[in-house]
């Protein structure tokens, strides 16, 4: 028997998952980068208590890294 391995859709699909996390890491570092200017961010990024926003965030990447070194 001899069976598709599909190469091409697998690179495709490789890229397209590679893009998901490139955009992930953009959203990411903008979000850092707001909480890290002003005079009041003595304590920003030091804590996860209240950032809902963030938790979201990293469980997205989280989930999307996970599925793209599969």
């Amino acid at each position: 028997m001899i069976y598709r391995r599909f190469g091409f859709l697998q690179a495709r699909l490789l890229l397209e998952k590679q893009d998901s996390l490139r955009v992930l890491e953009q959203r990411l570092d903008r979000l850092d980068k707001a909480e890290t200017q002003g005079e009041d961010n003595e304590y920003n990024l030091c804590s996860r208590d209240h950032d809902d926003q963030r938790k979201e965030l990293m469980t997205k990447i989280e989930n999307t890294y996970r599925d793209y070194g599969r």
